[in-house]
């Protein structure tokens, strides 16, 4: 007898993170129970079926379910979630989740959770992010979407104790670890073919909370001068750039290859293999994305995050690599002394530790998980 999920988040709108979560929350899945099978939702079918095509499970776009204003067309395709009403249980796969950038989108979850258990639908959050909630209203909405779970698995501590402290449900959450932490189990890292040269691979993100021209000019002027600094300091033979956003980031990989005066270019991702194969060749890697720097230290490589959000501290936190990290701060100050301290810490880690954290984080999450077992059986 087959058991059925419908898997929620962020898919399809363009973040490969968001995609790769899907991807490893399938594969975690129908490792747990080969009868698993359901549905992705999806905010563009299209660019998520392009990522990857699951034999499993199917895209169904969250707007035929969910209507939307910002898309008045939805009202006259919409159909019913009451045919989610015989699945088994609703999961949000990790990655970012509550916090109060966009008030808009807090709302539009509580209504879809809303929906969800007036089906009496389960729900199940697994290695989420939440917070910053810097207001009153922001708290509320998010304990009353959060009471409406029945599980929620936290990936960091933060998050835990943020958590705890708007009063929710104690017995509802669990400290746990963002979902991309299994991607070892089902990703090959290994380097197919052994490179001659000394590549670093940077993974840039627009700094999304305050969008302006003049804001990204001076992140493509300051990473341009940080990729030049890292390039003369660690003596790269070539730096390369990952978009893992399909829109935004393509657009600032383009401004900086343009700009630098080293040898560089930039990849095109479409497939699973797109990311990770990057990661595999590089033997230096510089982060600003959240997924960039846990497949990296998944994959072995020196890496060197910049900090623009609490989340990638957060990570480099449960690594013990604060070291490896330039705050938001320092990297817009361009304060040489903190860079270059941070370009020896990543250049002579060992990574000999690595191995037994992400065999502790990976315990954490999946003892926290045993506690869906009974939706999945």
């Amino acid at each position: 007898m087959s058991i059925k999920v419908l898997l929620l988040g962020a898919s399809g709108k363009g973040n490969f993170g968001d995609e790769l979560i899907a991807w490893i929350a399938v594969k975690l899945l129908t490792s747990i129970n080969p009868n698993i099978e359901g549905t992705i939702l999806t905010f563009n079918n299209a660019v998520s079926e392009d990522f990857y095509i699951h034999s499993s499970f199917n895209y169904s776009n969250y707007y035929l379910h969910f209507p939307s204003f910002k898309h008045p067309q939805s009202y006259f395709l919409y159909k019913s979630i009451k045919k989610f009403k015989g699945y088994s249980v609703a999961i949000f796969p990790g990655g970012g989740f509550l916090y109060d950038y966009s008030l808009i989108t807090l709302l539009s979850w509580y209504r879809k959770f809303l929906a969800l258990k007036k089906i009496k639908l389960p729900i199940v959050l697994i290695g989420v992010g939440v917070g910053p909630l810097r207001t009153s209203f922001s708290k509320i909405i998010a304990k009353r979407i959060l009471n409406l779970c029945d599980l929620c698995i936290l990936r960091d501590e933060e998050s835990f104790n943020l958590v705890k402290k708007i009063n929710v449900d104690n017995n509802k959450i669990k400290l746990g670890a963002d979902l991309g932490i299994l991607a070892s189990k089902f990703i090959d890292f290994s380097v197919k073919k052994k490179q001659k040269i000394k590549q670093c691979l940077v993974i840039p993100r627009f700094w999304p909370y305050k969008h302006n021209e003049e804001n990204d000019k001076l992140l493509v002027n300051n990473l341009a001068k940080l990729v030049s600094l890292a390039n003369y300091y660690l003596k790269f033979d070539t730096t390369v750039f990952l978009p893992m956003h399909r829109y935004d980031d393509v657009s600032l990989c383009q401004k900086m290859t343009s700009i630098l005066n080293i040898p560089s270019g930039f990849y095109k991702i479409r497939t699973m293999h797109d990311i990770i194969s990057p990661i595999a060749d590089s033997n230096f890697i510089i982060s600003m994305r959240y997924h960039g720097v846990l497949l990296s230290l998944l994959s072995g490589k020196q890496t060197l995050s910049i900090s623009y959000d609490r989340k990638i501290l957060n990570l480099m936190q449960d690594f013990n690599r604060i070291g490896n990290n330039i705050s938001w701060d320092k990297f817009i100050s361009l304060d040489k002394d903190s860079i270059f301290e941070c370009f020896d810490n990543a250049k002579n880690d060992s990574l000999k530790d690595v191995p037994k954290l992400i065999n502790t984080l990976q315990k954490r999450l999946l003892d926290a998980l045993s506690e869906a077992n009974k939706y999945l059986a």
